[in-house]
């Protein structure tokens, strides 16, 4: 996003080999080499990373790695970091994996930093409490809204509610493929279409083989191009155990589908109102969850209602509105 401006963006990998998908200008660190013990290989890339950040001197750095060494974050903040304005990003409701439990520990690494960008202001809100910090903001994802309108045609000659996402425990698409084994769906002539891949593949294809609803169950793997799927569906169905923001969301409405949410710590709640653009359910209540597929999914009327209300939505988290807050941040505007 920012790299279509007039940033000169260049993308640092410390743990990635391969080429980044659409990425023009970026260097990665990590190595191939064969027969060097991971210890000295890590020392070895280290030392290239700050090598490069002080012949670069880049004039912001927006890190958005996982953080969950103490003393690597000493190395990269205080050392590695100490001429530079710092900008880390927090992606997930769950923040051990991005600041320390501890509270002084985090506040000496991070409190001085330029600014934490959470990515929705229900994570702003709990390290400002958590914490004590005051450097935190919230800037959302931004989504392509070129999209919305587009008429496709319908991918499959049936009605299908949808689900989109890795396929790992943390999304629970086994326990929606039980919740949905429970409904009436299937009765109705309504499957379920899942998006995605992940380690837990063949662990819920099993499961719907046990459910017999092999002719109700479609897992359509990784798509390119998932808006198409999207636009067909009567609803997408979301039921994480934590979330950021998920993107999903806003992908699913800027084809004006709505989208029915578990009432998660982060994310859905700041974008659906629970009845005019979406349904929120009880957070992690599955029996809930399973009884407003049922409903929503036998209720064509509601789901117009809510399909008619998705497209505003969806435009103030649009690429262009939240590049303005990216560039007022970092003093292009």
């Amino acid at each position: 996003m920012l790299s279509n401006s007039e940033f000169d963006v260049e993308l640092l990998l410390l743990d990635q080999v391969n080429k980044p998908l659409g990425v023009k200008k970026y260097t990665c660190f990590k190595t191939k080499a064969q027969g060097v013990h991971k210890y000295f290989e890590k020392l070895r890339r280290y030392y290239n990373f700050n090598s490069y950040l002080k012949a670069s001197k880049f004039d912001y750095i927006i890190d958005q790695r996982y953080r969950i060494n103490i003393f690597s974050e000493f190395v990269i903040q205080k050392v590695f970091y100490s001429k530079a304005s710092i900008i880390i990003g927090i992606h997930s409701a769950r923040l051990e994996t991005y600041l320390p439990n501890n509270k002084t520990v985090a506040n000496f690494l991070f409190k001085n930093v330029y600014k934490i960008i959470c990515c929705s202001s229900a994570i702003k809100e709990k390290i400002e409490n958590r914490y004590g910090m005051t450097n935190a903001i919230c800037i959302y994802n931004g989504v392509d809204v070129a999209s919305a309108g587009t008429q496709f045609s319908n991918q499959f000659e049936f009605d299908y509610i949808i689900a989109a996402g890795r396929i790992e425990p943390l999304k629970q698409f086994d326990k929606l493929i039980l919740a949905y084994s429970k409904t009436n769906l299937s009765e109705i002539g309504v499957k379920l279409v899942i998006l995605g891949e992940g380690s837990q593949m063949e662990e819920c294809k099993t499961l719907v083989k046990q459910l017999r609803l092999e002719e109700n169950v479609v897992f359509m793997g990784y798509v390119s191009n998932p808006e198409r799927y999207l636009a067909s569906a009567l609803f997408l169905v979301l039921c994480s155990k934590y979330e950021g923001f998920p993107m999903v969301i806003l992908e699913s409405m800027c084809q004006s589908t709505p989208v029915l949410s578990f009432d998660l710590e982060s994310g859905p709640n700041e974008v659906i109102v629970s009845g005019e653009n979406g349904i929120l359910v009880e957070n992690q209540n599955f029996e809930s969850l399973k009884v407003a597929i049922e409903n929503l999914a036998s209720n064509s009327v509601l789901i117009q209602y809510l399909k008619k209300n998705t497209a505003h939505t969806v435009e103030r988290f649009s690429y262009i509105e939240i590049q303005k807050q990216w560039k007022a941040l970092l003093g292009k505007n």
